[in-house]
């Protein structure tokens, strides 16, 4: 899955004033979580690649690292700052393992 795809879906969404949840219109911290699982994706990815020697990995680097500075744009203009998206990736991995609820 790519989670920097579906994030910019639900970025132009929320741009665009049609991003909901299920207590109204979401705000920019509704977009924590899809937005820390982007930048942790593509970071993995970049890491994955970075050593590789062809053009297309080089390519595919160049491409991961303007992702990169995209999303981290994006947290800054959301105004969300490291930590926050790290609670927020941390608390939504525990929901999904049933820790909390």
């Amino acid at each position: 899955m790519n989670q920097y795809a579906i994030f910019i879906q639900a970025y132009n969404s929320y741009l665009n004033g049609a991003l909901f949840h299920k207590n109204g219109k979401a705000g920019a911290q509704f977009l924590a979580v899809p937005l820390a699982q982007a930048l942790n994706e593509t970071r993995a990815r970049h890491e994955l690649i970075r050593e590789k020697k062809s053009p297309y990995i080089k390519a595919t680097a160049e491409r991961l690292e303007e992702q990169w500075i995209e999303l981290v744009e994006i947290a800054n203009s959301l105004r969300l700052s490291e930590r926050q998206l790290d609670d927020a990736l941390s608390r939504s991995i525990r929901l999904e393992k049933g820790l909390e609820y």
